[in-house]
Protein backbone atom coordinates (compact mmCIF):
# COMPACT_ATOMS: atom_id res chain seq x y z
CA UNK A 1 0.00 0.00 0.00
CA UNK A 2 1.69 3.81 -1.00
CA UNK A 3 0.50 4.87 2.41
CA UNK A 4 2.38 2.77 4.55
CA UNK A 5 5.41 2.81 2.38
CA UNK A 6 5.00 6.80 3.02
CA UNK A 7 4.44 6.31 6.82
CA UNK A 8 8.02 4.27 6.66
CA UNK A 9 9.87 6.53 4.88
CA UNK A 10 8.51 9.68 6.99
CA UNK A 11 9.12 7.52 10.19
CA UNK A 12 12.69 7.17 9.24
CA UNK A 13 13.33 10.96 7.99
CA UNK A 14 11.30 12.34 11.13
CA UNK A 15 13.82 11.90 13.93
CA UNK A 16 16.65 13.45 12.12
CA UNK A 17 17.67 16.70 11.05
CA UNK A 18 18.73 15.78 7.11
CA UNK A 19 19.27 19.43 5.78
CA UNK A 20 19.40 18.20 2.24
CA UNK A 21 16.75 20.53 0.46
CA UNK A 22 15.57 20.08 -2.98
CA UNK A 23 13.67 22.89 -4.48
CA UNK A 24 13.24 24.07 -7.63
CA UNK A 25 11.15 26.55 -8.07
CA UNK A 26 8.78 25.66 -10.50
CA UNK A 27 8.55 21.82 -9.87
CA UNK A 28 5.87 22.04 -7.27
CA UNK A 29 3.85 24.81 -8.80
CA UNK A 30 3.38 22.56 -11.91
CA UNK A 31 3.05 19.27 -9.87
CA UNK A 32 0.20 21.22 -7.61
CA UNK A 33 -1.66 22.84 -10.80
CA UNK A 34 -1.41 19.65 -13.05
CA UNK A 35 -2.03 16.72 -11.10
CA UNK A 36 -3.41 17.09 -7.39
CA UNK A 37 -5.56 20.09 -8.40
CA UNK A 38 -7.35 18.45 -11.37
CA UNK A 39 -8.49 15.09 -9.72
CA UNK A 40 -9.86 17.68 -6.79
CA UNK A 41 -11.88 19.47 -9.01
CA UNK A 42 -12.96 16.31 -10.80
CA UNK A 43 -13.93 15.06 -6.90
CA UNK A 44 -16.29 18.28 -6.85
CA UNK A 45 -17.79 17.31 -9.97
CA UNK A 46 -18.85 13.80 -8.64
CA UNK A 47 -19.80 15.19 -4.85
CA UNK A 48 -21.80 18.09 -6.68
CA UNK A 49 -23.65 15.40 -9.11
CA UNK A 50 -24.60 13.22 -6.37
CA UNK A 51 -26.02 16.12 -4.32
CA UNK A 52 -28.08 17.04 -7.07
CA UNK A 53 -29.54 13.40 -6.88
CA UNK A 54 -29.49 12.77 -3.34
CA UNK A 55 -29.58 16.32 -1.48
CA UNK A 56 -27.12 14.80 1.05
CA UNK A 57 -25.45 18.02 2.72
CA UNK A 58 -22.42 15.58 3.60
CA UNK A 59 -21.69 15.47 -0.34
CA UNK A 60 -22.03 19.50 -0.46
CA UNK A 61 -19.79 19.77 2.74
CA UNK A 62 -17.36 17.27 1.55
CA UNK A 63 -17.26 18.97 -2.30
CA UNK A 64 -16.64 22.63 -0.52
CA UNK A 65 -14.14 20.92 1.84
CA UNK A 66 -11.76 19.40 -1.20
CA UNK A 67 -11.65 22.73 -3.14
CA UNK A 68 -10.71 23.88 0.07
CA UNK A 69 -7.76 21.80 -0.20
CA UNK A 70 -6.99 22.10 -3.79
CA UNK A 71 -7.25 25.72 -4.19
CA UNK A 72 -4.76 25.22 -1.05
CA UNK A 73 -2.31 23.74 -2.30
CA UNK A 74 -2.41 25.15 -5.84
CA UNK A 75 -2.02 28.63 -4.35
CA UNK A 76 0.91 27.20 -2.20
CA UNK A 77 2.73 26.37 -5.08
CA UNK A 78 2.64 29.32 -7.21
CA UNK A 79 2.79 31.92 -4.13
CA UNK A 80 6.68 30.32 -3.43
CA UNK A 81 7.51 31.68 -6.37
CA UNK A 82 6.44 35.15 -5.51
CA UNK A 83 6.43 35.46 -1.43
CA UNK A 84 8.83 32.79 -0.27
CA UNK A 85 8.12 29.63 1.61
CA UNK A 86 6.98 31.83 5.06
CA UNK A 87 4.39 33.30 3.38
CA UNK A 88 2.98 29.88 1.09
CA UNK A 89 3.60 27.94 4.19
CA UNK A 90 0.90 29.88 6.24
CA UNK A 91 -1.69 30.18 3.04
CA UNK A 92 -1.38 26.23 3.19
CA UNK A 93 -1.58 25.72 7.02
CA UNK A 94 -4.64 28.22 6.81
CA UNK A 95 -6.49 26.13 3.55
CA UNK A 96 -6.06 23.32 5.38
CA UNK A 97 -7.62 23.88 8.69
CA UNK A 98 -10.79 25.30 7.19
CA UNK A 99 -10.76 22.20 4.92
CA UNK A 100 -10.51 19.80 7.32
CA UNK A 101 -12.79 21.69 9.19
CA UNK A 102 -15.91 21.43 6.64
CA UNK A 103 -14.46 17.69 5.61
CA UNK A 104 -14.59 16.82 9.60
CA UNK A 105 -18.32 18.48 9.97
CA UNK A 106 -19.18 16.32 6.45
CA UNK A 107 -18.23 12.76 8.38
CA UNK A 108 -20.26 14.08 11.67
CA UNK A 109 -23.18 14.21 10.18
CA UNK A 110 -22.83 10.63 8.35
CA UNK A 111 -21.97 9.36 11.98
CA UNK A 112 -25.07 10.98 13.22
CA UNK A 113 -26.99 9.63 10.48
CA UNK A 114 -27.95 13.45 9.35
CA UNK A 115 -26.97 13.99 5.67
CA UNK A 116 -29.60 14.99 3.81
CA UNK A 117 -30.70 18.49 2.65
CA UNK A 118 -34.67 18.87 2.95
CA UNK A 119 -36.45 22.01 0.59
CA UNK A 120 -33.53 23.60 -0.73
CA UNK A 121 -32.67 25.03 -4.25
CA UNK A 122 -30.16 22.18 -4.78
CA UNK A 123 -28.28 23.83 -8.01
CA UNK A 124 -28.21 27.20 -6.19
CA UNK A 125 -26.70 25.40 -3.06
CA UNK A 126 -24.12 23.86 -5.25
CA UNK A 127 -22.94 27.23 -6.59
CA UNK A 128 -23.21 29.42 -3.08
CA UNK A 129 -20.89 26.61 -1.15
CA UNK A 130 -18.72 25.85 -3.86
CA UNK A 131 -18.01 29.88 -4.82
CA UNK A 132 -17.56 30.37 -0.68
CA UNK A 133 -15.38 28.21 -0.83
CA UNK A 134 -12.77 29.49 -3.34
CA UNK A 135 -13.75 33.00 -2.11
CA UNK A 136 -12.31 31.82 1.69
CA UNK A 137 -9.41 30.61 -0.12
CA UNK A 138 -8.42 33.95 -1.64
CA UNK A 139 -9.79 35.81 1.59
CA UNK A 140 -7.19 33.61 3.76
CA UNK A 141 -4.38 33.85 1.47
CA UNK A 142 -4.85 37.89 0.48
CA UNK A 143 -4.67 38.12 5.00
CA UNK A 144 -1.04 35.73 4.85
CA UNK A 145 0.43 37.60 2.13
CA UNK A 146 -0.59 40.89 3.49
CA UNK A 147 0.65 39.83 7.39
CA UNK A 148 -2.81 39.97 8.73
CA UNK A 149 -2.89 36.30 9.98
CA UNK A 150 0.50 35.59 11.95
CA UNK A 151 3.25 33.63 9.38
CA UNK A 152 3.54 30.19 10.42
CA UNK A 153 6.70 29.30 9.36
CA UNK A 154 10.52 30.26 9.40
CA UNK A 155 13.33 29.46 6.94
CA UNK A 156 15.83 27.21 9.00
CA UNK A 157 14.11 27.54 12.67
CA UNK A 158 11.16 25.43 11.27
CA UNK A 159 6.98 26.04 12.35
CA UNK A 160 6.03 28.71 14.42
CA UNK A 161 3.67 27.26 17.73
CA UNK A 162 0.96 29.32 16.10
CA UNK A 163 1.64 27.39 12.73
CA UNK A 164 1.98 23.91 14.46
CA UNK A 165 -0.98 23.94 16.31
CA UNK A 166 -3.00 24.87 13.54
CA UNK A 167 -1.07 22.36 11.31
CA UNK A 168 -1.29 19.62 13.55
CA UNK A 169 -5.06 20.33 14.46
CA UNK A 170 -5.95 20.02 10.79
CA UNK A 171 -4.12 16.61 10.69
CA UNK A 172 -5.95 15.50 13.57
CA UNK A 173 -9.07 16.53 12.00
CA UNK A 174 -8.33 14.91 8.77
CA UNK A 175 -7.58 11.81 10.61
CA UNK A 176 -10.54 11.62 12.65
CA UNK A 177 -12.60 12.07 9.46
CA UNK A 178 -10.91 9.47 7.78
CA UNK A 179 -12.03 6.95 11.09
CA UNK A 180 -15.52 7.77 10.81
CA UNK A 181 -15.80 6.98 6.70
CA UNK A 182 -13.65 4.07 7.48
CA UNK A 183 -16.40 2.77 10.31
CA UNK A 184 -19.17 3.76 8.12
CA UNK A 185 -17.03 1.70 5.37
CA UNK A 186 -17.35 -1.26 7.44
CA UNK A 187 -21.36 -1.08 8.47
CA UNK A 188 -22.41 -0.50 4.70
CA UNK A 189 -19.02 -2.07 2.42
CA UNK A 190 -19.67 1.09 -0.12
CA UNK A 191 -16.04 1.20 -2.12
CA UNK A 192 -15.89 4.77 -2.29
CA UNK A 193 -16.13 5.24 1.63
CA UNK A 194 -13.03 2.97 1.53
CA UNK A 195 -10.87 5.04 -0.55
CA UNK A 196 -12.37 8.05 0.46
CA UNK A 197 -11.05 7.05 4.02
CA UNK A 198 -7.78 6.40 2.95
CA UNK A 199 -7.26 10.05 0.74
CA UNK A 200 -8.31 11.64 4.11
CA UNK A 201 -5.94 9.15 6.03
CA UNK A 202 -2.62 10.06 3.99
CA UNK A 203 -3.59 13.86 4.11
CA UNK A 204 -3.54 13.87 7.63
CA UNK A 205 -0.33 12.08 7.90
CA UNK A 206 1.36 13.87 5.23
CA UNK A 207 0.46 17.16 7.55
CA UNK A 208 2.64 15.83 10.58
CA UNK A 209 6.29 16.00 8.52
CA UNK A 210 5.48 19.36 6.96
CA UNK A 211 4.88 20.61 9.95
CA UNK A 212 8.22 19.61 11.36
CA UNK A 213 10.29 20.66 8.90
CA UNK A 214 12.74 23.54 9.22
CA UNK A 215 13.55 23.85 5.67
CA UNK A 216 11.30 24.49 2.96
CA UNK A 217 11.88 21.58 0.24
CA UNK A 218 13.58 19.31 2.58
CA UNK A 219 13.22 15.30 2.21
CA UNK A 220 10.81 15.69 5.45
CA UNK A 221 9.13 17.72 3.57
CA UNK A 222 8.98 16.25 0.17
CA UNK A 223 7.75 13.34 1.98
CA UNK A 224 4.66 14.76 3.30
CA UNK A 225 4.09 16.36 -0.02
CA UNK A 226 4.23 13.23 -1.90
CA UNK A 227 2.07 11.77 0.76
CA UNK A 228 -0.79 14.17 -0.22
CA UNK A 229 -0.15 12.74 -3.57
CA UNK A 230 -0.76 9.30 -2.51
CA UNK A 231 -3.96 11.14 -1.15
CA UNK A 232 -4.58 12.19 -4.37
CA UNK A 233 -4.40 9.02 -6.17
CA UNK A 234 -6.60 7.42 -3.76
CA UNK A 235 -8.84 10.36 -4.91
CA UNK A 236 -7.85 9.11 -8.40
CA UNK A 237 -9.28 5.04 -7.47
CA UNK A 238 -12.37 6.80 -5.73
CA UNK A 239 -13.18 9.14 -8.91
CA UNK A 240 -12.93 6.03 -10.93
CA UNK A 241 -15.08 3.63 -9.09
CA UNK A 242 -17.80 6.41 -8.60
CA UNK A 243 -18.45 6.78 -12.69
CA UNK A 244 -18.26 2.66 -12.94
CA UNK A 245 -21.53 2.87 -10.61
CA UNK A 246 -24.78 3.33 -12.62
CA UNK A 247 -26.29 5.71 -10.92
CA UNK A 248 -23.19 8.00 -12.41
CA UNK A 249 -24.15 6.79 -16.02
Amino acid sequence: MPLLVMAFIILFLYPSDVRIVFNPPILFPLLSSLTFYPIVIMVAYVAAKSFLMEGSCTLLLMGAGIILLGASGSILGWSVLLSGPGTSMTMLGAGVLASALLILASSVLNSLGLPVCIGVDRSGTIALFYSLALITTVVLASAAALGVIPSFFVEGKGVTIIGDVVLRTAASMFILSSLLYMRLYLKERMELLYWYSLALLSFGVGLIPISHQTLFGSLLGWSGGLTFYVGAMYLLVMIVKAFRRPACA
